[in-house]
């Protein structure tokens, strides 16, 4: 099949989709009326309509590029300091601590940091918990995990979205590793958020004692 008998192909199923639009009696009908609106409105209308379409073909496909692009973003970054975490428990000829994620204790003083920082009131906290790498496999084992989980209640949208952009960006060597929201059962306007973090280290291998030459005796 040759392009030109394609290109046939694709104007003939037009004109049979068209055809069959033309005769359905709802399509008639709507002509109809809006024929018998004023010039005005029909312009107002058909501008609605191509804007409607406009939309359609370039703002929902032009949304999801741009989500996919910060997934992508987000995706090469972690990628990258999982690789330097890697080189660096495999190579410890590199500086260990320049990998050095904060502990649980020094998660936790960060998050009431910030929840302060964000005026979030002590009736919206909740408790912190930790968690066993929260990662799972994604990260391999010779990099060690340290996890914390927290909640905070009773957040609007905007507070939501604010607190999730700080959480993600607490420390370069912590992860967000998940969120869990859920609209609040006394009011449904406000939401309770649950997030993870995840510290990501290479652990500090100590050296052997120096033996300064001697051997010990027997």
């Amino acid at each position: 099949m040759t392009l030109s008998d394609l290109k046939d192909q694709v104007v003939e199923r037009l004109k049979e989709i068209g055809s069959r639009i033309s005769e359905n009696e709802t399509f008639i009908s709507l002509s109809e009326r809006f024929y018998n609106l004023s010039p005005v409105v029909q312009k107002a209308l058909t501008a609605g309509f191509i804007f409607l379409i406009g939309f359609l073909l370039y703002g929902i496909p032009s949304g999801y590029i741009n989500s996919a692009k910060e997934a992508e973003t987000t995706f090469v970054e972690n990628r990258q300091l999982l690789r330097d975490l890697y080189r660096t428990a495999r190579n410890p000829i590199l500086p260990p601590e320049r990998f050095s994620g904060p502990s649980f204790e020094d998660m936790k003083s960060q998050v009431d940091g910030m929840l302060a920082k964000t005026q979030i009131l002590d009736t919206q906290k909740g408790t912190y918990a930790p968690v066993k790498r929260p990662l799972g496999s994604k990260v391999p084992s010779a990099i060690r995990q340290e996890g914390l989980e927290f909640e905070v209640k009773k957040l609007n949208l905007k507070q939501v979205v604010a607190l999730s952009e700080q959480v993600s960006a607490l420390h370069p060597n912590t992860k967000l590793a998940a969120v869990e929201i859920n609209a609040d059962k006394e009011n449904s306007h406000y939401f309770n958020v649950k997030y993870t973090l995840s510290s990501l280290s290479v652990p500090i291998k100590q050296s052997p004692p120096p033996n300064n030459g001697f051997k010990k005796k027997k």
